[in-house]
């Protein structure tokens, strides 16, 4: 008979003196609790995206330079100095990091930026791990995208734009943040002169300081109104007002929507064809009757109004700081230009939603992939149970 051998502790099994675990790719923390170093133990949605090449497995966890986390190298060909990070800070004192506040970062040959939230589209904060590993995906996938189409259509030289405009093709490109990601009025003004670089188009940003509202005594301009050129069309029933909370003052009311402050500008070269706006103010009013703060090192808090001027224009974008995304469209090789403020609340909602759909539908939203019959049938079927799960809910 073989000897039996001799009964273990749990937990003697699984550490060793030097703190190491005997349970491949795992770590032991100071509380003796054993801390799976491998991403996918900590995902709630190991999800892959269409054109992207990364999966959880390319992660690679590591400490160092007080960090704790994981980190992956862009698949993108020619993107080799490319490398995301997941990290916590506290390393020298944590065994584990805190998956549900991480920071999310890139660095391109040693340059680290912060990543912007995948969802709320804002810079420098916390998030989960599960959201940090969304946007790692969604830049790795724009990244393979843009280099897709640099090989098909060539780059931003002449040639490549006579080309293209002889097709009937533009370039189209968006940026999106959450406003309170700057420290200051002059660093979100610095992200707008980026944005917009590729274009004829100028804002400027400034702090709305003096502009208070007592019933019975309105000021010129206070009321948001629909602009066609600088001719105000029509009024809302909205108030902005530095002695109230601007994410009041724009907030969802009866079920309604908010309103979405926004301008669109049409250029032909250097000059401004047309123009329009909704739920804007008129910058001229705004200008002579209150105070518009020119220091750029204002710190903007929650509840504060800034004004986004549209140069060449009277239009003013109002900005409820701290509750508010401020989105840039450009279109028609940057002659068309579209620049909203919608709610980060929303936002948040809408980017989630997409991001089911394009998980659930990459490879048919894709022109470059060629579905198989049984693809296109199964695809059908789905987008058939999709209709009638939504007629049956208009039904009831």
């Amino acid at each position: 008979m073989p000897r039996r051998r001799p009964l273990v502790r749990k937990r003697e099994l699984r550490t060793i003196p030097d703190g190491r675990s005997l349970i491949p790719d795992a770590r032991v923390s100071q509380t003796g609790i054993v801390f799976p170093t491998s991403l996918h133990a900590h995902l709630e949605r190991p999800r892959t995206r269409h054109g992207c090449a990364l999966t959880p497995d390319d992660f690679v966890f590591f400490r160092a330079d007080g960090r704790i986390g994981w980190r992956a190298a862009s698949k993108v060909a020619g993107a080799q100095h490319i490398q995301y990070e997941i990290w916590d800070t506290n390393a020298h004192t944590r065994s584990a990091p805190c998956t549900t506040a991480m920071h999310g970062s890139i660095r391109v040959d040693g340059e680290e930026n912060a990543l912007p939230h995948p969802y709320r589209k804002s810079l420098r904060r916390k998030a989960a791990l599960q959201d940090w590993y969304d946007a790692i995906l969604f830049e790795e996938a724009q990244r393979e995208a843009s280099a897709r189409s640099a090989r098909r259509w060539g780059q931003d030289e002449i040639s490549s734009m006579i080309k293209r405009s002889s097709m009937g093709i533009s370039a189209y490109g968006a940026h999106e943040v959450a406003v309170d990601s700057f420290p200051t009025v002059s660093a979100l003004q610095a992200w707008i002169d980026e944005a917009l670089s590729g274009t004829r188009v100028r804002l400027i940003a400034l702090l709305l300081t003096d502009y208070p509202y007592v019933r019975g005594e309105m000021r010129d301009g206070q009321l948001l109104q629909k602009m066609d050129g600088d001719e105000a069309v029509a009024y809302l029933p909205i108030v902005v007002a530095t002695n109230q909370d601007s994410a009041v003052a724009l907030a969802e009311r009866d079920g309604h929507l908010p309103p979405r402050p926004s301008a669109t500008v049409r250029m032909s070269g250097g000059t401004r064809i047309r123009w329009w706006a909704d739920a804007v103010l008129s910058w001229s009013a705004v200008a002579r009757n209150s105070t518009l703060s020119r220091d750029g090192d204002a710190r903007p808090a929650a509840g504060d109004w800034v004004l986004l001027g549209v140069e060449g224009t009277d239009i003013a974008l109002p900005v409820p700081w701290g509750s508010s995304n401020l989105l840039i469209e450009t279109d028609d090789d940057g002659a068309l230009v579209e620049i909203s403020v919608p709610s980060t609340a929303r936002r948040e909602q809408h980017h989630r939603r997409r991001a089911e759909f394009e998980d659930r539908w990459g490879r048919w939203l894709d022109d470059e992939q060629s579905l198989t019959p049984a693809e296109l049938e199964a695809g059908i079927r789905r987008a058939e149970d999709g209709l009638r799960a939504v007629l049956a809910i208009e039904e009831d």
